[in-house]
């Protein structure tokens, strides 16, 4: 029963933050995604006066028709706003000391990332010669459809460059030099 009731807060909480805080939807992933998702929905039955996780509709007309709530709504959340920051850092944070503990394997130990990696650039690859290759007919609910997988594709992408080379690369090394004395 409790999991049904926690994929029911993170399935509300991604609808009600899509509409009103749409830079909340990234934090409601990962290991505390599921406690992150119960602030909002609590936010959110709060401002509203309806238990959000189950009539999520209902909770999010009563914030649309009413800008009081919805400033109530949005009040609320930023009140969890340093504790959900402080969640998802956890989370990253134990990615991290995941992939710092894989990498002390040698070369090859953090193979099963290596080969996802590869096959989600191999699908990009994949959809953009289909694309220019005249594979896909660039019309109807096909092209629509391979648009869709191409976006996706793309952001999968660049999140694997952006862990890899970005600012979790440069947290990552970071961590490792604190880890070894290297001071700030």
């Amino acid at each position: 029963m409790i999991p049904i009731v926690a994929g029911l807060a993170v399935k509300a909480a991604t609808s009600l933050a899509a509409e009103f805080l749409p830079g909340l939807v990234g934090k409601l992933t990962g290991k505390q995604g599921e406690r992150i998702a119960r602030a909002v929905v609590d936010s959110a039955s709060e401002a509203a006066g309806i238990d959000a996780a189950e009539k999520p509709e209902q909770a999010a007309a009563r914030l649309r028709r009413d800008p009081a709530l919805l400033v109530q709504f949005k009040a609320r959340v930023l009140e969890h706003d340093e504790t959900m920051t402080a969640l998802a850092n956890e989370d990253r944070a134990d990615a991290r000391a995941r992939d710092a503990q894989v990498r002390e394997r040698g070369r090859w130990g953090n193979l099963r990332a290596d080969a996802l990696a590869l096959a989600v650039v191999l699908l990009l690859w994949r959809i953009i010669e289909a694309l220019l290759g005249g594979e896909v007919p660039l019309d109807g609910a096909g092209r629509d459809a391979v648009f869709l997988l191409f976006g996706a594709v793309i952001a999968l992408v660049k999140d694997v460059y952006q862990f890899e080379f970005g600012s979790s690369r440069g947290s990552k090394d970071k961590d490792a030099q604190l880890r070894a004395g290297g001071g700030s």
